[in-house]
Parts: C-alpha cells; structure tokens; sequence
C-alpha cells in the first residue's frame, strides 16, 4: 500500500477501499487485530481525503462504513469506549448524509449506525438513548421495507423489531415487547415461506422465537416452552 502516500487523490482514495476491504475480509477470518489496524488506516487516509475535499460525498460515505465497522470490531472486543466514539463519529456522518441527500441508501446506513449504537448502549443498561436509537433506526427501516418490497429490506425491520423487543423486556416493558416480537415473527414467517432455502431467515425466526420464550419463561411456561420449540 505504498500508494497512500501519493498526491493524486484518487490513488489514495482507492488505496483507503482497498485497506477498508482488508479490514472486512481479516475480520470474517477472525484476524481482529489485522482487521482493526486496516480499518484505522483506512480511517486515516478516508479522514485525510475528508479533510482536503470535505464536499465530496464519496468520502463522507466510505469514512462513516469504516467508522461503523471498526466501531463494531471494537465493540466485539469489549472496548466499549473505543467504539462507541467509533459509531458515534459513523453516526453523526451519516445523519449529514441523508440531511444533504435524503437517498435510499445513505437512509439505511444511517438505520444501520442507528441500531448498532443503540445495541451498544443497550448492554450496558443505558436504556434512555438507547430506545431513542433503536426506534429511530426501525422508524427508517419500517418507511424502506413498506417503499421497497426487497427481502433486504424486511429482514432489516424484523432484526430492528427484535433489538427493540430485547430492550423493551429489559426494562420491564413486557406487553411492547411481546408486540415487538411479534412483528417480527410476522415478518420473518413471511420471508421464510416466500424463501424456503434461505438460512438468515429461519436463524432470525428463531432468535425471535427464542426471545418470546425468555420473554414468558416466568409468568406463561407453557408459551414459553412452545416458542423454545419453536425456535
């Protein structure tokens, strides 16, 4: 990568994806170090670029995926801190995004940076902005899927309305919760029978079984071990 020290921009930024796609390819092998130091260098030359040419949407863009998935490597890693920063900077780039443009997908990247940091903050009990981020992000995600009719799309609600049924059990809200599962059992049986052979729909269909069945375990066992069935 002796490119990123080039004066043409474009061969730095093209230097930056490639770093970026390491960094993603190291983190699928379980290389977390090797993924984190292309992601921060990524981070860098993207930062760099951002800097030099800050009305250039290409930038911006690659900038907040590097930031979200660094964010979420670190999160792994349990250095929570670290990746909050992460997905926050990941955020507040991509709120900027959709404020400039309002485009589909700078809409689900922020749907996406939205959940990933309310998830974040979910474990660990900051329950408060953790809800906000969480309803933001299936409020988006529930305007895309009812536009767009793509699987994507849907089985990007369901896995919002899931993250949100876990927070809502999780501060005693058991009657949302059960809802909030329930959309997305809804969701998820749909793409499931429409998708037999796809496998991410019945693993989601079953974390959201197994949620109802934690969710009752307590006060209706006979449901709760269905759901456990179920899942």
């Amino acid at each position: 990568f002796l490119e990123e020290k080039s004066a043409d921009p474009g061969v730095r930024w093209e230097t930056a994806r490639a770093y970026l796609r390491v960094g993603d390819v190291q983190e699928m092998l379980g290389e977390h170090e090797a993924a984190e130091k292309a992601y921060v260098n990524a981070r860098r030359l993207f930062t760099d670029l951002r800097t030099e040419a800050p009305d250039d949407v290409r930038y911006q863009q690659d900038l907040a995926v590097c930031l979200n998935n660094l964010g979420q490597l670190l999160k792994d890693a349990g250095r929570t801190p670290e990746a909050e920063q992460a997905l926050r900077d990941a955020l507040e780039l991509r709120r900027k995004l959709v404020n400039e443009s309002g485009g589909a997908d700078d809409r689900r990247e922020l749907a996406a940076v939205d959940g990933n940091l309310g998830v974040l903050l979910l474990g660990f009990c900051r329950y408060t902005e953790s809800e906000s981020l969480l309803r933001q992000s299936l409020q988006i995600r529930a305007e895309l899927a009812g536009a767009n009719s793509d699987a994507a799309a849907r089985l990007d609600l369901a896995r919002g309305q899931n993250n949100l049924g876990v927070l809502l059990a999780a501060v005693g809200r058991g009657d949302e919760a059960e809802q909030a599962f329930r959309q997305a059992l809804d969701v998820l049986q749909r793409l499931k029978r429409q998708y037999p052979a796809v496998p991410d729909y019945r693993q989601e269909l079953a974390v959201a079984s197994n949620h109802l069945g934690n969710l009752w375990r307590d006060t209706r066992p006979k449901e709760s071990e269905k759901a456990y069935r179920d899942s």
